[in-house]
């Protein structure tokens, strides 16, 4: 979270009481922003920066940058701006004001937060590249920061719904796996994080042990139409990795057997080819 506004050379409930007679004011509302409560999600620093501690100063000033297009905003301006959207619920716009904030921001716990709320912002948004991309700058530039686990948690949970996005995409599978694997041995500690990602990968290896065996059974399928060796080779090569990476993370007694069922089923299929080889070589 910002820091809070709370140095001026007023106090809070003079500024409440200030508040209160402007909405009042006979012409509020034309054009002029009442509602000064997003100013607690700005910087002090930023604050400090502008050279006056006078309400009613800086909202003019907050209400002249809205004015500006965001390609022209100094980070100062970006982050009132921000916050100024952040109130009234602008997504895009938050979206536009903080990728300007870290374009021009040199100071590390601004760009921390910022950076950190993109993560979580492009997660909702179901935009699961951008999130992966924030995600990740996170854990780079920050990984000793308190919050390079939740950094993490939004990386595996983007790699994960994307998963759903793509179908069979069996790499981001495997990727998210490896992520939630990782970040299992990295923060042993058990939480609320903790319990999902091995919910995650549970689902993730279930995922992968059905995708595999209904490829098994198109090459199976390939194999009994044309028999061609390479169809029958390549079920072989996809069940043995079922049995090595995936089944012994699943412990299913159902998918065990079905398992064992392709496996004979491919010994007779093997068995067959190489009968029927051998008793063309005689016949040649």
């Amino acid at each position: 979270m910002m820091k809070k506004y709370i140095k001026k050379n007023i106090n809070t409930s003079t500024v409440l009481l200030l508040f209160l007679l402007l909405a009042t004011l006979p012409g509020a509302g034309c054009g002029k922003i009442q509602d000064y409560t997003f100013l607690n999600f700005v910087p002090q620093t930023t604050l400090r920066s502008l050279g006056t501690d006078n309400v009613d100063e800086i909202l003019e000033s907050v209400r002249l940058i809205l004015k500006k297009q965001t390609k022209d905003l100094d980070v100062k301006e970006a982050l009132l701006a921000k916050a100024y959207y952040e109130h009234q619920k602008d997504t895009d716009m938050i979206i536009k004001c903080s990728e300007r904030v870290l374009l021009l921001c040199s100071d590390q716990d601004i760009s921390q937060d910022v950076t950190l709320q993109l993560a979580q912002i492009y997660l909702d948004q179901a935009d699961f590249d951008k999130a992966v991309k924030y995600s990740k700058d996170y854990q780079e530039f920050y990984p000793g920061n308190v919050n390079a686990k939740k950094a993490a948690y939004i990386d595996i949970q983007a790699h994960y719904l994307s998963i759903l996005q793509s179908g069979r995409d069996q790499k981001k599978t495997e990727e998210t796996i490896e992520l939630a694997n990782l970040f299992l041995d990295k923060y042993k500690e058990q939480d609320n994080y903790s319990m999902t990602i091995n919910q995650i990968i549970s689902t993730c290896y279930n995922n992968l042990f059905d995708t595999e065996i209904s490829v098994i059974n198109t090459y199976l399928d390939k194999y009994n139409y044309y028999n061609n060796f390479s169809s029958l080779n390549a079920a072989t090569r996809r069940l043995a990795y079922v049995k090595t990476k995936v089944l012994p993370f699943i412990k299913n007694s159902e998918k065990e057997k079905n398992v064992a069922n392709l496996e004979l089923t491919m010994t007779k299929a093997l068995n067959k080819f190489n009968y029927d080889n051998n008793k063309q070589e005689v016949a040649a």
